[in-house]
């Protein structure tokens, strides 16, 4: 007679997702809904979490209610993520990271020192934040709202924006005249080879890859 040896077998698997878990969640409540579920919480565990009532907090899983910009930051970081930008506009992705950071219009015009009206303007494209509010409004954000530059265009602009530069003053440190800055960022055409060495300086400064 054969004899096996013994041993002991273990069977793993995924396991089944909750019944209405969303696995591609698209609103603020899909994402709070899926973050507990994952957690294995209660909605009034999660609620208490957040500092807020169940039935509140139910609204905002339903999507009956949008949490308010003074809720946005605890819940970002219930989320462990910050998934809430979608916005590819430069005016609708500074209105996200304002709200991502729990901030109001006004709060943030405060502290980047412009009005509430202005804050508005830029959140609707009426105007584009001048060079001297970006440092500011950076901080106030604590991330660059604008979209990840690709192109060397883009890299100029972004590098501009985050040391709060104008285009005159860009021009006045690599000795090139402003209309030159102007084609540069508007893609007519790419700086030189010797203009691009200051320039990877510029980049380096400004945090962007060059």
């Amino acid at each position: 007679m054969v004899v096996l040896p013994f041993c002991h077998l273990r069977l793993e698997g995924r396991r089944p997702r909750p019944k209405g878990y969303p696995e591609a969640p698209e609103t603020v409540g899909q994402y709070l809904k899926r973050r507990r579920l994952d957690l294995g919480m209660l909605q009034k565990e999660a609620a208490k979490v957040l500092g807020t009532n169940p039935l509140v907090y139910g609204s905002w899983e339903r999507g009956q209610v949008v949490p308010g910009a003074n809720q946005m930051a605890r819940i970002v970081r219930f989320l462990g993520t910050a998934p809430l930008v979608k916005s590819a506009s430069l005016p609708g992705r500074l209105r996200e990271f304002r709200r991502q950071a729990g901030l109001t219009q006004a709060q943030l015009a405060a502290r980047v020192r412009a009005t509430q009206a202005t804050v508005s303007d830029w959140e609707l494209g009426v105007h584009v934040p001048p060079p001297r509010f970006w440092p500011r409004i950076i901080s106030a954000l604590g991330v660059d709202p604008a979209p990840t530059p690709t192109t060397m265009a883009e890299r100029l602009v972004a590098a501009r924006r985050r040391l709060g530069i104008t285009q005159v003053q860009l021009a006045a440190m690599l000795r090139v005249r402003a209309a030159t800055v102007w084609a540069w960022e508007a893609g007519r055409c790419e700086p030189g080879a010797r203009v691009l060495l200051a320039l990877k300086s510029l980049f380096e400064r400004a945090g962007i890859p060059v």
